[in-house]
């Protein structure tokens, strides 16, 4: 179920344009040595990491990560960058924002900045939104049996 999931959420945020979506796979256990590629940027990796499943639906937890770099140390350019991701967060958040056709439900979490200097690739800045998508898991169970 998640995996379905996370490819729905793949493919909304993919509808934007021009950026790289795909799953994270540990790319920024450090930070400062970021596994991406140049030809990659803007990169946006989605995360499954966890669940919490009921009777009636399971909400699946997922990081998706925004990453922007820029070369240059030139303050007028780093800004500028600055100002392009944080509209791509806006158009990530306004493509999640809607029912994942009919996959499930996403409630936005929490965003916040959690790298913001320089790596082996540049000034590197990471952005964060935590997402809860929720869905009916299709079967129900019995609890008629009170052990």
């Amino acid at each position: 179920m998640p995996i379905a999931t996370q490819e729905a959420i793949i493919e909304a945020i993919k509808t934007i344009g021009n950026i790289t979506v795909r799953r994270y796979y540990g790319e920024l256990s450090d930070p400062t040595k970021p596994l991406i590629k140049d030809n990659e940027l803007p990169l946006i990796l989605v995360d499954c990491t966890g669940d919490d499943p009921n009777a009636s639906e399971v909400a699946i937890n997922f990081n998706i990560y925004t990453i922007h770099i820029t070369q240059s140390s030139n303050i007028t350019n780093r800004q500028l960058k600055h100002e392009e991701v944080l509209q791509l967060l806006k158009s990530i958040d306004k493509a999640l924002s809607l029912s994942l056709n009919g996959e499930a439900i996403v409630k936005l979490g929490r965003g916040r900045k959690i790298f913001d200097a320089v790596s082996t690739k540049g000034y590197m800045t990471i952005w964060m939104r935590q997402l809860i998508a929720t869905k009916t898991t299709g079967y129900q169970l019995d609890n008629s049996l009170n052990l």
